[in-house]
């Protein structure tokens, strides 16, 4: 009898441990920020515009796109005398994307293009009972917008807090605080983009320093004597040079500079310089005395590396 009750026991130990191993050690689902997952809310969602609240609101168009929290929109002059308001998104500050580039800027710049651009209709509204702006004068807004097909508007700022693709800016002290609290909350906790901890594999990790072609033609002083890496279009090949232009969406303006490749320039080098190609240069700012202008010169291109070389 006591050999009976001994077995039971160790067969029911052993069907304890296997159903413990059965629904514990299996595998974890990763989140998924762009798939549906019953663990994420979607807390751009969760807030509505609310048309009758005091707050002020505007229809409005992209007048041109500038990175993940900067958008210049089209309203009417009553708005802005020039007709463009220049709008920068409340609670959020995106990686920049503009000057000096930052993990995560481009993936940010195109996240907020994308859904701007596949929307149906886009508000702006202020924070409370009148527009404000921030200390470079630009004004201060929740950006809705309705995706395409939809019969509801998403916010736009909280959804990309909740993408992990900006930090907290003031997120707590404004209409929708408690969201964006939340928010960001989550993307820590899932571990998106900013929090993943992951490299940004839009991010150049080499040693030269990664600027838009803008920030070194308006600091040059900045950056002479050093390695950069900027992206530009060729327009024009003369004497072993280049002249490169990049077009700016902020300023709306083509900033361009001289790229001299020398006489003893790489092959492969040499095969990507046809007009109309858009680059990846990797070089030293220098002051051209003889031209008086600035220029980047000593190239730079491994086949091994190729992350690391003037490329396509």
């Amino acid at each position: 009898m006591k050999k009976t009750v001994l077995r039971a026991a160790a067969l029911l130990l052993l069907l304890c441990v296997g159903f413990a191993a059965l629904f514990s050690c299996g595998p974890m689902e990763t989140p998924d920020p762009d798939g549906e997952n019953p663990e994420e809310i979607d807390y751009a969602a969760e807030v509505k515009l609310d048309m009758s609240a005091d707050t002020l609101k505007q229809e409005v168009t992209v007048y041109n796109y500038v990175d993940g929290d900067t958008t210049h929109f089209t309203v009417p002059k009553t708005i802005e005398p020039s007709g463009v308001l220049k709008a920068r998104y409340l609670a959020i500050n995106t990686p920049e994307s503009t000057g000096i580039i930052e993990e995560w800027g481009h993936a940010a710049s195109v996240f907020t293009r994308g859904k701007l651009e596949s929307a149906d209709s886009i508000f702006v509204e202020s924070d409370n009972g009148e527009w404000n702006h921030d200390s470079n004068g630009r004004m201060l807004v929740w950006v809705w917008y309705r995706p395409s097909g939809a019969s509801e508007y998403r916010n736009l700022n909280i959804e990309i807090l909740q993408n992990g693709l900006a930090i907290a800016s003031n997120s707590a002290n404004n209409r929708y605080g408690s969201v964006a609290m939340a928010a960001i909350a989550q993307a820590k906790a899932l571990k998106y983009h900013i929090y993943s901890g992951a490299k940004d594999p839009d991010f150049y990790y080499g040693p030269a320093k990664l600027v838009t072609l803008k920030a070194v033609r308006t600091a040059p002083d900045r950056y002479v004597g050093k390695d950069v890496v900027f992206d530009a279009v060729i327009v024009r090949e003369s004497s072993n040079t280049l002249y490169v232009e990049e077009y700016d969406e902020e300023d709306g303006i083509y900033y361009g500079i001289t790229v001299y490749y020398g006489y003893n320039a790489d092959p492969t080098l040499l095969s990507m310089f046809r007009l109309g190609n858009r680059i990846q240069f990797i070089g030293n700012v220098q002051y051209y005395e003889a031209g008086g202008t600035y220029q980047v010169a000593g190239l730079k291109y491994n086949a091994r590396k190729p992350d690391e070389s003037c490329a396509l």
